[in-house]
């Protein structure tokens, strides 16, 4: 399912892995997608529990041209420290003054026990 920037996603039990995709389409050169969590970079070397990858597509545009879409995907397992936290995909290609950015805010539900 896409989010749009700003949604929260729900995630139902902490532990659980989650797949965040990012696409930027048609672009020449195709664009490179960073992924921040509150505004720090990350990285699949930051954690062993966090996995990115990122590919591209050949296109063709209007008239016949040759463009790449290119997809990101953020792998990771909510934990608690992920709830309210901001996870932010950024494009950037030669042809932009600064990145195009989404973000969407993670609500992990947590169980509470019984008194």
């Amino acid at each position: 399912m896409g989010y749009r920037n700003g949604s929260v996603v729900r995630v139902a039990d902490k532990l659980v892995t989650l797949n965040l995709t990012c696409r930027a389409r048609a672009g020449k050169p195709a664009a490179t997608l960073t992924w921040l969590r509150n505004g720090i970079q990350l990285s699949a070397d930051d954690d062993d529990d966090t996995d990115v990858t990122y590919s591209t597509l050949e296109t063709l545009g209007v008239g016949g041209g040759k463009l790449q879409d290119a997809q990101s995907v953020l792998t990771f397992t909510a934990i608690d420290d992920d709830n309210e936290a901001y996870y932010t995909c950024a494009a950037q290609n030669e042809a932009l003054q600064r990145p195009y950015t989404v973000t969407v805010q993670l609500g992990v539900l947590r169980e509470f026990g019984r008194l």
